[in-house]
């Protein structure tokens, strides 16, 4: 079951926006979060319900809510080792950069990126020009997950707790934000199982 959130930070407001909460766009809040200027979200078929405050202070020591964002691509690009690993960094972060093609999420090791993108328009232009240097692996139909809330570094309870929720459903990727969010690329045919593991699990409770 699902219970409204009264209270949002600027940072958790935006990162829901990002990922999927259909109230808000993503740049809307910024100007508020600025002046520091207090949001409320209130519902038109209820107008005298509290609705939501989003503001520079809020709950502490909780998972506020879940967003999730469809339509994703994710790519893998595993280095040949025809280049040095920063040139093929470079090389990849320029592509996507000179096509103005926005990047979701991304995690780097020695070797290999992997990231997520909504973005197609100009994804085969990209991952051919990486084709000589990079073995690229692409899976469509992909979702993002993106848990929002007071994660803070020192506070190891509520990601262990997530992440253990999810523990039956194969994630592709896992991305920790600062303090307030953790997101995970998954199968849109997993989605409901996830968002279902997460709220029977109590982090959203």
């Amino acid at each position: 079951s699902t219970v409204p959130v009264r209270r949002l930070t600027f940072d958790e407001a935006s990162k829901l926006a990002h990922f999927g909460a259909k109230i808000l766009h993503p740049t809307c809040i910024l100007p508020a979060k600025l002046r520091n200027i207090p949001v409320r979200l209130l519902d038109t078929m209820d107008p005298s319900a509290p609705g939501t405050l989003i503001s520079d202070s809020a709950d502490v020591g909780r998972v506020k809510a879940v967003a999730a964002k469809d339509g994703v691509v994710h790519v893998k690009i595993r280095s040949m080792h025809k280049i040095p690993g920063y040139r093929l960094l470079d090389k990849v972060f320029h592509s996507f950069a000179r096509t103005r093609t926005s990047v979701d999420l991304v995690a780097v090791s020695d070797n290999e990126i992997s990231l997520a993108t909504d973005n197609r328009e100009c994804l085969s232009e990209i991952l051919d020009g990486l084709s000589p240097y990079a073995d690229i692996a692409v899976e469509e139909n992909m979702t993002i997950v993106c848990v929002v809330g007071d994660l803070k570094r020192n506070d190891k309870s509520f990601r262990h707790k997530i992440i253990d929720s999810l523990r039956k459903i194969p994630l592709r990727m896992i991305s920790y934000g600062d303090n307030c969010d953790v997101s995970f690329v998954l199968r849109c045919a997993d989605k409901k199982k996830a968002l279902e593991a997460l709220n029977s699990s109590c982090v959203l409770q």
